[in-house]
């Protein structure tokens, strides 16, 4: 019947470092521990020794794996015994040597503290990369451009499966495209919905990873208390028991050490045993069991103690208590720390590295400490140089009434330059012009190249535009030149605090719009003017351009007017409504003339609008570090339309590309942002991509307008009906009066 105390190191053994002196049921030893001051304690009582460790009594009084083990105990006891008493220096029976080594290794405390270290380390890094979104978005592959080839195979498996998906007429890579981006849309709002449940199970795991070890213990030693693969390989190496160079062994708690490299000395189970090239485990305080392969060198005898006391887990004990042992005992724990870590980081740099090579990039930018934003918050200037003051000319065209007005105006924008300077760069502004005529005043700018179509004012019912900030080329340089409604040269300098601070934030936007374009030049230099080669992209960054620069002039200008978020929300609002309303609406109306292009001049300028207004909007909430959300309205129609996590994607992407401001590798940096314009197509059940010849294609499937479309083909028929019979008594008539005739 099992006891209650159980020793996980056979009291037989341990006996082997009591203390002089005593009845062995009385045996002591120095208990040393980590932190704790060295114990004499009995050996019965406190060396490794825990209630139940192998097991429980059984409630029908069967035998149990601690009375197997204590049946056991009883021959190994003899074998002990005849190590023990072999002449030192002498070779020892290996299969005896073999067996003893093999069955203490496996069966104490120090395996099973180990593996439940391992597990709540392996556990610890799994809640910080599945429990912590910024890392785990790369490792699942969340925000690549393109889907990982496990979302190709489940989207090509459903279109195996599901005849109407293959109908839809979309090629399989639309398809992959357009579940990459609700994986990358939705992900957050998951992650946010689920992490809980994952941290509880994470938790769960924990707390259960000792009983589970034990278990896994537990069976592995009822299938053999001396398992017979290792004790074979044990029995190759050549065994002898030495004596004690120095004041007597310590028995570490893990009993045994090995070497199986260059690394030296470590506890055997950490061993890998094909490579062992030695084995060294202590019989008792003056006599150490030495097992070598052909070419291993001489035993270190003398080092066995310092690397024991690394090598243990949570003890060891000796015959004595001195101070070095003492002060040795802190490093109790450092080899199994050591592998546990070393093994688990492995093992998880090895699952990180393919999945994503910024991943430690994200979890070092995640750990520091976020910059506190200045007070204006726009592009900074790098240079090593103090900015200077730009040269640029300012032309008033029929708006002000006197030169004293326009030297105001040129003062004030004077003083607003020079303070942006030493945030943004403004080299390359050519100009300001206020002009009366704002439209005219567009057309005739002097742009120093040939421009596809002469700049025309924003004319929407949701907005009339007042300033623009174009690029111009002068003497082979990029530069930009903003032209202005006159009015707002005159609210610059006006004494009405409204007027003035809608004016300046108006200035500073164009301002940020010619920091933009100069940092971008400079970035990237010869793309600014440059056309984009592929058809494809073109199309898309044709609508997705003023939504970039528009944010990056937004969260430049957010300070100078913190309410002008609200008039920003409205006009995002009211484009909005204007593409669900427009766009259904010209869908099904290509129904019937099938004209691409007809469709295409309604829903390109809708959606570029949606982009534009929503990179404004994410841009001066962004600068002002407030979420946008906050206006119930806007809120409201995201969530309406489905939209609220595309918007926050959208905000994602454009604050990834504000980040990087003047370290852009490519023009491809930009063009990744075309996929929000392919997300608002789908949006409206329009699907467009690039043919293998480089074409532009649009699917528009005719199940969109499914519901519209029923009464359709019925009405057609009736009129026909109607047509042909009519058409019949024109033709009986005709045929009457010929008769007559």
């Amino acid at each position: 019947m099992a006891g209650v105390n159980q020793h996980h190191i056979p009291q037989a053994f341990s006996r082997g470092f009591r203390i002089p002196g005593g009845s062995k049921k009385k045996s002591k030893a120095w208990l040393y521990e980590k932190g704790v001051v060295p114990r004499l304690v009995l050996i019965k009582d406190e060396v490794a020794v825990e209630p139940h460790f192998y097991s429980e009594p059984a409630p029908d009084g069967s035998k149990t794996l601690d009375d197997e083990i204590t049946d056991y105990e009883n021959a190994f006891g003899q074998r002990l015994q005849a190590l023990k008493s072999a002449p030192l220096g002498a070779v020892v029976d290996a299969d005896i040597a073999a067996e003893i080594v093999a069955h203490l290794t496996v069966r104490n405390a120090h395996l099973r503290r180990t593996f439940t270290m391992g597990v709540n380390s392996l556990l610890s890094r799994a809640v910080e990369v599945f429990c912590n979104e910024p890392t785990l978005r790369p490792v699942l592959g969340v925000d690549r451009d393109t889907p990982s080839e496990r979302v190709k195979e489940l989207i090509d498996e459903q279109l195996k499966e599901k005849s109407a998906l293959a109908a839809s007429g979309l090629p399989p890579r639309v398809l992959h495209q357009i579940v990459q981006m609700i994986l990358k849309e939705r992900f957050s709002t998951f992650f946010t919905m689920h992490v809980p449940f994952m941290a509880a199970a994470f938790d769960a795991l924990t707390a259960r990873a000792p009983a589970l070890i034990r278990d896994g213990h537990n069976k592995a030693l009822s299938s053999g208390l001396a398992p017979d693969g290792r004790t074979g390989i044990l029995k190759g190496l050549d065994w002898r028991v030495l004596p004690s160079v120095n004041e007597g062994f310590v028995l570490p708690d893990c009993v045994a050490l090995g070497v199986d490299d260059e690394a030296g000395l470590k506890p055997l189970i950490f061993a890998d045993l094909d490579k062992v090239t030695m084995v060294l485990m202590p019989l008792a305080t003056g006599r150490l069991l030495v097992g070598s392969g052909q070419s291993a060198p001489a035993p270190p005898v003398a080092a066995f103690n310092e690397a024991a006391l690394a090598a243990s887990h949570a003890f060891f004990i000796a015959a004595r208590r001195d101070d070095r042992l003492t002060l040795l005992a802190d490093r109790i724990g450092v080899t199994s720390g050591r592998f546990v870590n070393d093994t688990i980081g492995s093992t998880f740099d090895e699952f990180l590295k393919p999945r994503s090579s910024a991943l430690t990039a994200e979890i070092d930018a995640s750990a520091e400490e976020r910059p506190a934003v200045a007070e204006l918050s726009p592009l900074e200037n790098s240079g090593e140089k103090p900015p200077q003051a730009p040269q640029y000319s300012i032309d008033f065209l029929s708006c002000v009434p006197d030169q004293a007005t326009a030297d105001k105006v040129a003062g004030a924008l004077y003083a607003i330059t020079g303070s942006l300077i030493q945030m943004m760069p403004l080299d390359r502004l050519d100009g300001f012009t206020f002009a009366s005529d704002y439209p005219t005043a567009l057309r005739n700018l002097n742009r120093g190249f040939s421009a596809g179509a002469p700049l025309q004012p924003t004319t929407e019912e949701y907005g009339i535009g007042i300033a623009m900030a174009p690029a111009v080329v002068r003497d082979g340089v990029v530069k930009t030149h903003i032209v202005m409604r006159g009015d707002i040269a005159h609210a610059l300098i006006s004494e009405d605090e409204t007027l003035s601070r809608g004016a300046l934030h108006t200035v500073v936007g164009q301002l940020a719009y010619a920091a933009c374009g100069q940092i971008l030049d400079e970035a990237l230099p010869g793309v600014l003017l440059k056309k984009i080669e592929d058809h494809y992209d073109a199309f898309l960054y044709s609508a997705i351009h003023a939504a970039w620069t528009g944010y990056f002039s937004s969260r430049a200008s957010a300070v100078f007017d913190p309410e002008a978020g609200l008039a920003q929300q409205e006009l995002l609002v009211s484009v909005l409504k204007r593409g669900q309303s427009d766009i259904p609406a010209a869908r099904l109306a290509y129904r019937f003339h099938g004209d691409i292009d007809a469709l295409l001049k309604i829903v390109l300028p809708r959606i570029a609008d949606v982009l534009r207004f929503s990179g404004t909007v994410l841009g001066h909430y962004d600068g002002l570090q407030q979420s946008f959300l906050d206006e119930p309205t806007l809120a409201a129609a995201l969530d309406e339309m489905n939209l609220r996590d595309w918007v926050l994607l959208f905000d994602s992407d454009l604050s990834r590309l504000w980040d990087r401001r003047g370290k852009w590798a490519s023009l491809d940096e930009f063009l990744m942002l075309n996929r929000h314009v392919e997300r608002l197509f789908w949006q409206y059940q329009l699907f467009p991509w690039r043919t293998d010849e480089g074409q532009i294609r649009i699917e528009a499937p005719l199940a969109s307008d499914a519901a519209q479309l029923v009464g359709f083909r019925p009405r057609l028929r009736r009129i026909a009906a109607q047509v042909i019979k009519t058409l019949r008594h024109h033709f009986a008539a005709i045929a009457g009066r010929l008769r007559l005739d």
